[in-house]
């Protein structure tokens, strides 16, 4: 069979420009700063169902960032393990730098994903884009 034999033949391409126009746009939700090899040199639990994280920028990945940023997660619905995952990452940083940020990034709608070099990742659930700042 001749390559052009199937060109007007029915089948896998039918209504192909129409399903390209009709299918939803997906937008992947990020933050300003890519905080991969940034340093966790804080972070906060509470006193609601919120965590804010302190990371000083590695200027390699973004030279014209501030040195420090603060991601803010609010109305995290896994707030308990979100907690207990970051009290051990508090313990361990009385002697400087907390730990080193491997990164931080939206798994899904609604998941974002704090992925450090040593303690290891947690998904923190909410609704909300976190504010980083």
């Amino acid at each position: 069979m001749s390559p052009g034999a199937l060109a007007g033949a029915p089948g896998l391409h039918d209504g192909y420009e129409e399903r390209q126009r009709n299918r939803p746009v997906i937008t992947f939700r990020k933050l300003n700063y890519n905080c991969h090899d940034g340093l966790l040199v804080a972070c906060e639990a509470g006193p609601q169902r919120e965590v804010t994280l302190e990371i000083h920028l590695n200027p390699v990945w973004h030279p014209a960032a501030p040195p420090i940023v603060r991601v803010h997660f609010g109305a995290i619905s896994n707030f308990e393990e979100v907690r207990d995952f970051f009290e051990p990452v508090q313990e361990s940083g009385k002697r400087g730098a907390l730990d080193q940020v491997v990164g931080i990034v939206c798994r899904e709608k609604g998941q974002w994903i704090v992925d450090l070099a040593r303690g290891g990742a947690v998904t923190i659930a909410t609704p909300k884009m976190p504010n980083n700042q």
